[in-house]
């Protein structure tokens, strides 16, 4: 796993990426077995031991499509799983402690509309 890791991080790939792939990579091994033996119906199986989440999901299949890539699998076993389609998200208000935060730091720094820049 380390020279997998290695690879992700000349790819560059973020340092909570590279340990967050790592470590999906190693799950799945110790689950399916070798992951060059690996068929689509056995990744999904693993996939589905994560939290149930369309996040979770689709970070263990990124993981999983890197490590194919690294291996040189074209196409990889992988390809064949589905993504899951994550919900859209939706603005958060703000609290009117917030507001009155953001409205002081606009005047510390020249006033709303300089910060905006309108």
């Amino acid at each position: 796993m380390q020279t997998f890791m290695m690879w992700l991080r000349e790819q560059h790939y973020a340092e909570d990426t590279v340990r967050n792939y790592g470590l999906y990579a190693r799950r799945a091994r110790d689950f399916v077995g070798p992951l060059e033996e690996a068929d689509p119906e056995l990744l999904a199986d693993w996939l589905r031991t994560l939290p149930p989440s369309a996040g979770s999901w689709n970070q263990g299949r990124k993981a999983l499509a890197a490590w194919y890539r690294w291996k040189g699998f074209d196409p990889s076993p992988v390809d064949r799983v589905p993504t899951m389609p994550e919900p859209s998200r939706v603005a958060r208000p703000i609290t009117v402690e917030e507001r009155e935060r953001f409205i002081q730091a606009c005047e510390a720094l020249g006033g709303m509309y300089r910060v905006m820049g309108l």
